[in-house]
């Protein structure tokens, strides 16, 4: 995925690489040092986009046009490009600019947008209020759907279960896709109120718009071990030792999305990034075959969906 020419072709596999393995190692990009160039490429790749659509820019070429006025010039770094510098700072240049003539200016500039002028706007003072209260009455409040945050809630569970991953044995058995008990559950659920007391797993369960049990949803969370998902493929491999490429490619992609999501709907085989290897019926064209994959992958149970309803 390094390699430019694989970038460049753009098949059907680099796009599903992309989505499922580097997009999520994304977040652990050190960009310390780095932000001013990072910010000019994105902008020159939303200018881009838009040329593609054919829709109106001038919103953001007026802003890296902005850019490119900020940078100190009398730096040497600067300097060495101020002819580029002096082009790009005219609007007519970007309307008349092909994709080749702005991804090379990304390239060439994006070095030295380090060297912007910052801005030295005072920032207003935070005013302080200082009520001195009386007579003040304390009543515990239970957590209502209207005053959660779900998504934000659901996100500082997986970070809890994480951090569990490797010492909790009950989590383990979550995650190999075996049965817990609900004394089982209701362990887990005081080792992590000890360690984060705004956490109750019963909250995060009236999340979910489903009658699916609290393990299921645990399992979308956390996912599933790679190996166990491997064992429940293996039937299904050894019964279909011939499977072509094109199979082995789907398989392998179906197997990645359960580890990470702990179950998958048949309707999302039909939808990105599966869709990209093409049908699913095109891809399998033996009926019991795709009977025994449809069964395999129901026997992950259903991925639990949250409540958009308050």
């Amino acid at each position: 995925m390094s390699d430019l020419e694989t970038i460049r072709q753009f098949n059907a596999n680099t796009v599903i690489l992309q989505e499922t393995e580097i997009a999520p190692l994304m977040q652990w990009l050190d960009i310390r040092g780095h932000s001013d160039a990072y910010q000019w490429d994105l902008l020159i790749s939303q200018i881009q986009q838009q040329k593609l659509l054919k829709s109106n820019s001038e919103d953001l070429t007026g802003e890296a046009i902005n850019k490119l006025w900020r940078l100190q010039m009398n730096l040497n770094q600067v300097k060495a490009k101020v002819s580029l510098i002096k082009q790009c700072r005219e609007q007519a240049w970007w309307q008349t600019a092909s994709l080749d003539d702005l991804e090379q200016v990304r390239i060439e500039l994006r070095s030295i947008m380090q060297f912007s002028e910052k801005s030295t706007d005072p920032r207003p003072e935070v005013p302080i209020i200082d009520v001195t209260d009386s007579a003040e009455i304390k009543e515990h409040q239970g957590t209502y759907l209207k005053a959660v945050d779900m998504v934000s809630y659901r996100l500082k569970v997986e970070q809890a279960l994480k951090d569990l991953f490797e010492q909790d044995p009950i989590l383990q058995k979550i995650r190999n896709g075996a049965a817990v008990s609900l004394e089982e559950l209701d362990n887990l659920n005081a080792l992590i109120h000890i360690q984060h007391p705004d956490i109750d797993l019963n909250i995060l369960k009236s999340f979910y718009d489903t009658a699916a049990p609290l393990e299921q949803i645990l399992r979308s969370i956390v996912g599933m071990n790679a190996d166990s998902v491997n064992q429940h493929f293996a039937d299904f491999i050894q019964r279909y030792p011939s499977l072509n490429a094109r199979q082995v490619q789907f398989l392998s992609l179906l197997k990645r999305q359960i580890a990470q999501s702990g179950a998958i709907e048949i309707n999302n085989l039909y939808k990105m990034p599966f869709a990209a290897l093409g049908e699913l019926d095109s891809i399998f064209t033996n009926e019991q075959q795709i009977d025994d994959l449809l069964t395999l992958v129901q026997s992950f149970g259903k991925q639990p969906i949250m409540a958009t309803q308050y």
